[in-house]
């Protein structure tokens, strides 16, 4: 047990093989703390908490915002996995300027690549400079390269709406 015992009663420190009696249940291998509360703790089970105490997998990140930073200093580029108001996004940019969404989880369930507002289970939205924003390339002869299904019987919506900025080119359905 190593601490630093502030006047105020917190610990500042490290803290090994650590068992707390007012919180039964609560141990731990380590627990790093600053003014009483843990920064990085180690479960007695070898589960490790980033802002939390109770880690119930492998590797726990808790607080008011989680993500994890990829910094490739040398270059003055990364990428983070960060999560906000229950949103996950994939960013790249450096960390000193406002890193760029790649790919955006919803709460809700929704997908989308190149925006963080996806209006449908997937939204794809890019400047494709002159080629195709999506390639599909089905390499086994006896499959497709897309298939639209719709859960319509009674076909009063079509399976497929093909449009450009005129206006819609085709219905398919």
């Amino acid at each position: 047990y190593t601490t630093n015992k502030a006047t105020s009663g917190t610990d500042t420190g490290l803290l090994i093989n650590k068992t707390d009696t007012a919180s039964p249940g609560v141990s731990a291998l380590a627990d790093f703390q600053t003014g009483g509360s843990s920064k990085f703790f180690v479960s007695d089970s070898g589960n490790v908490g980033i802002g939390t105490t109770t880690p119930n997998t492998l590797l726990t990140l808790a607080g008011s915002t989680g993500g994890i930073q990829f910094d490739e200093t040398d270059v003055g580029a990364g990428w983070d996995i960060a999560m906000a108001g229950g949103n996950l996004w994939i960013r790249e940019g450096y960390f000193g300027s406002s890193p760029n969404v790649r790919l955006a989880f919803q709460a809700g369930g929704n997908v989308g690549i190149g925006t963080t507002t996806p209006g449908n289970k997937l939204t794809v939205n890019a400047d494709g400079g002159g080629s195709a924003i999506a390639y599909l390339n089905n390499t086994n002869v006896s499959g497709y390269g897309l298939l639209v299904n719709s859960a319509d019987t009674n076909n009063a919506r079509y399976a497929l709406k093909l449009t450009s900025g005129s206006g819609t080119l085709m219905f398919v359905g």
